[in-house]
């Protein structure tokens, strides 16, 4: 069974949702606070400024996401919607 989660703030998702997620999509933000607390949460094996480029990067064009598999090893975790691999 597969579980997706929908919400518009990640504050708002309960912590033991967050911790048990393998996947966020994160599309364009108002802010950059759900992105800082996403890095403080998890070890993602990034800086918060490669953070914040991948995701510009990503969010650039509309309707596309930047996708991060908390599971995947470093240089497979972070996609430009679901095709497009992030070198780190």
């Amino acid at each position: 069974i597969s579980v997706c989660y929908l919400s518009q703030s990640f504050y708002k998702i309960p912590k033991t949702i967050r911790s048990n997620c393998n996947y966020f999509v994160i599309l364009k933000l108002s802010g950059k606070r759900d992105l800082n607390l996403i890095l403080s949460e998890f070890e993602l094996g990034v800086t918060k400024d490669q953070l914040m480029e991948m995701y510009d990067h990503a969010t650039k064009e509309k309707f596309s996401f930047l996708l991060i598999d908390v599971e995947a090893e470093t240089q497979r975790k972070f996609r430009k919607n679901f095709l497009e691999i992030y070198e780190v």
